[in-house]
């Protein structure tokens, strides 16, 4: 009988030693299940994008929480540079989430850290494990003012856009298939006459693939003004609605 009590004792004990070990092994499984729904969902279907400077004032505020749709202009494949088809081109007025020309492309390891980092962190920061400099970010909103084939001119912080196939230049606010303000101000600071529109006369005729995208915030911003044109490839996907603060 001792020895049955010695035993018993023995398997309690040892159950309650392995069973911290297995219920971590159920919350890491639960964990991963729900960050891999997570990157599907934020890869093909939805996503967010919290806004961090007041660079689209008076449109968004620093603080702003948008919902993206990766399917609009098409999501990329995770870990590669394949983008599947999406449901829509980009339109005059868009508003979108780019990679602008400065950001290089992330390291394999950031690629996969990112997508963990913002998860845990509930999107709070739009993350980089990279060196950048302060002002430099890998993902910026901004809005699309011109198509590919379209030439633009700047006067006084407002873009006046000749469409292909047209002969005269009209304001960005007629042509735009969405309504918005813009803060007039000075030229961004770093505007020079070697920028793209530094010249009085400047004008810019885009390419093929081309965009041209511009801050509402005209006078504290970095935008095509300095950048030149966008590529399409740059564009990742559009802001379709703010869902905080409402």
């Amino acid at each position: 009988m001792a020895y049955k009590r010695r035993t018993r004792r023995f398997e309690a004990l040892h159950n309650r030693q392995n069973l911290f070990p297995r219920r971590l092994r159920k919350a890491c499984f639960f964990v991963l299940v729900v960050f891999c729904i997570y990157a599907v969902v934020s890869t093909f279907l939805v996503d967010s994008f919290r806004v961090e400077s007041a660079s689209m004032s008076p449109s968004f505020s620093a603080g702003d929480s948008l919902v993206l749709v990766p399917l609009w202009y098409g999501p990329r494949v995770p870990f590669t540079d394949t983008r599947l088809p999406g449901l829509f081109k980009p339109r005059r007025g868009d508003v979108v989430v780019l990679s602008p020309p400065y950001a290089g492309e992330p390291p394999f390891f950031e690629k996969i850290i990112v997508p963990m980092g913002e998860f845990f962190s509930g999107r709070k920061k739009n993350l980089s494990f990279t060196g950048r400099r302060e002002w430099e970010n890998p993902r910026v909103l901004r809005r699309i003012i011109a198509l590919p084939g379209d030439a633009v001119r700047i006067r006084g912080g407002e873009a006046f856009v000749r469409p292909e196939g047209t002969p005269d230049f009209v304001s960005e606010f007629s042509l735009s298939l969405s309504a918005y303000e813009i803060t007039r101000e000075t030229f961004p600071e770093g505007w020079t006459e070697s920028s793209p529109l530094g010249g009085f006369d400047g004008e810019i005729l885009l390419a093929q693939g081309e965009y041209f995208v511009l801050a509402d915030n005209r006078g504290g911003s970095l935008d095509s003004r300095l950048w030149g044109p966008v590529r399409e490839d740059r564009i990742l996907t559009r802001a379709l609605l703010r869902y905080w603060p409402r």
